[in-house]
């Protein structure tokens, strides 16, 4: 299930046509629900059902309409209706008034119908038919439930598009901002963020669609790449903006403050508690609840979660009242999904609920075009803030910068800028040696700071045990000699040490010499 959701969403930002989606759909459904037709019937201005597409093996080519028009409109007005999957074992008995019934006019039997729902409204429904009954068609009606606010999800942002290249023809597509006079032409401005690369503009697009559709997200990215701040931008422009942004740091939660911190709690309930509070929850109710790094939760608080996202509601500790909460749900991790829900350390009902739509980050090192772009603007915020003169771009401090590959990305390069700045201010002219040692100097830092692992639970009363601590040159020393043993000796080269460590080989060369180790 979790493949094929992957499978409709990933080609969004090629494929934004509801023929070519339904294509895509109709062969990634076809092996799990064996249909014999597959069709969409959308909603039309005039509050009417439109039965736009079908598809029906084996080319899985969109033609409209595989059924009759009579036909798709009684189970699209159903569903709309009753806001509820329809399951119809025996299409003779329930279609009698039709003559000749579906059964032998189009060879259905058997169908499956959804509706979809986005901001709490069907706007379209999905049909799935069967020229024979499958003996589990029960199993393939929960089935294809699961499915259903992915496919809305997707088919959201589909009509989007299409509204938007209605309404401006012309113009840029929807997502795309407009740029102040003084940032050249093949730069991208969105919520103070400059870049120049496709990825980030593709990226920005698909965030700039989805804020419009009341749905889970997921960010993906490694630390530093900016998801609250895209979470924060999903906000701002979606249709929850007058209510609240509520984050929630996931790793700094303890286990035994939880239901005090996201429940509330009533005046009384416990010692120390001498006041109501309103907990994330009911503060987030009518915006948006953010999870930074929600796989950071212990499996406790994720089950308690997942129970309010279910239900839509939850009592504060104390009281036995039911509290409603209608929120959206924008999470976050830097952690690998899939490793996470093998290793135990992620529920996978968990990672369903809040993964509708998952949007990945990418990291620095994988649009360098942006680096420049990048500094200049944050490095003139810093001296703003300041009130320090912005720095004088050159090679001596553009070159450096480029080269390096910033494993604490955005996050990294806004510290060092600002670190630059201030040493601009002090000493004068910057030299391509000193950017360089301050580089250097802020790796050391990232390494110290991500080194250091979470302790083991200690019994009661134990003394937390001390580890030896390697240095900073021998932890990169040794993450080197890994890199080289797993390419068998490989410096370059798309298979090559330097690409696995996301260095330039001239990067790793310096410092494999410096070092002593063999082939620099």
């Amino acid at each position: 299930m979790d493949q094929i959701s992957r499978n409709l969403l990933n080609g969004l930002s090629r494929k934004t046509g509801r023929r070519d989606f339904l294509r895509d759909l109709a062969e990634a459904f076809q092996p799990v629900f064996r249909f014999s037709w597959l069709s969409v019937t959308f909603r039309d201005q005039q509050d009417g059902f439109l039965a736009d597409y079908s598809c029906a093996p084996p080319k899985l080519n969109p033609v409209a309409p595989v059924l009759s028009w009579s036909v798709n409109l009684a189970l699209a007005e159903i569903v709309r209706e009753t806001r509820a999957p329809l399951v119809i074992p025996d299409c003779v008995e329930y279609f009698l008034e039709h003559s000749p019934p579906p059964v032998f006019q189009f060879n259905l039997a058997s169908a499956i119908a959804l509706p979809l729902v986005l901001n709490d409204e069907v706007f379209a429904s999905l049909q799935l038919g069967y020229e024979t009954r499958p003996d589990d068609l029960g199993r393939l009606a929960a089935l294809a439930e699961g499915f259903g606010q992915t496919v809305a999800a997707a088919l959201g942002v589909i009509l989007l598009l299409e509204r938007g290249r209605r309404e401006r023809p012309d113009r840029e597509p929807p997502a795309a901002a407009r740029l102040p006079a003084r940032l050249p032409s093949e730069l991208r401005l969105y919520d103070g963020l400059v870049f120049r690369s496709p990825v980030m503009l593709n990226v920005f697009q698909q965030v700039s669609l989805l804020a419009k559709l009341d749905v889970p997200i997921l960010l993906l990215g490694e630390t530093g790449t900016g998801k609250s701040m895209i979470a924060r931008h999903i906000h701002e422009n979606s249709f929850r903006a007058a209510g609240h942004f509520v984050r929630v740091n996931c790793p700094s939660l303890a286990s035994g403050l939880f239901e005090s911190e996201m429940f509330g709690h009533a005046k009384g309930s416990f010692t120390g508690a001498t006041r109501n509070r309103i907990g994330r929850f009911e503060l987030a109710h009518n915006g948006t609840l953010f999870l930074d790094e929600v796989a950071e939760l212990s499996l406790d608080m994720q089950s308690k979660l997942l129970q309010v996202l279910d239900d839509s509601s939850f009592e504060r500790v104390g009281e036995s009242e039911p509290i409603l909460v209608d929120m959206r749900i924008v999470a976050a991790t830097n952690v690998h999904v899939g490793e996470a829900i093998s290793q135990g350390r992620l529920r996978a009902d968990l990672f369903h609920r809040i993964s509708v739509y998952t949007i990945e980050l990418p990291p620095l090192r994988r649009r360098p075009e942006d680096i420049e772009p990048l500094a200049r603007s944050l490095s003139a915020q810093s001296a703003d803030r300041l009130g320090l003169p912005d720095l004088e771009y050159g090679p001596a401090v553009l070159g450096p910068l480029v080269d390096y590959h910033w494993p604490g990305n955005t996050r990294e390069l806004s510290n060092l800028m600002t670190r630059l700045v201030i040493a601009r201010s002090v000493e004068g002219e910057l030299s391509s040696a000193r950017v360089r040692e301050t580089i250097e100097r802020s790796e050391s830092y990232f390494l110290a700071e991500n080194a250091v692992s979470r302790p083991a639970a200690q019994p009661a009363g134990a003394r937390p045990a001390v580890p030896e601590v390697e240095t900073l040159a021998e932890m990169e020393r040794g993450h080197i000699l890994k890199a080289l043993e797993r390419t068998g000796g490989v410096v370059a080269g798309p298979k090559g040490a330097a690409r696995l460590l996301g260095l330039p080989r001239s990067t790793l060369l310096n410092r494999m010499k410096k070092m002593g180790l063999p082939g620099a």
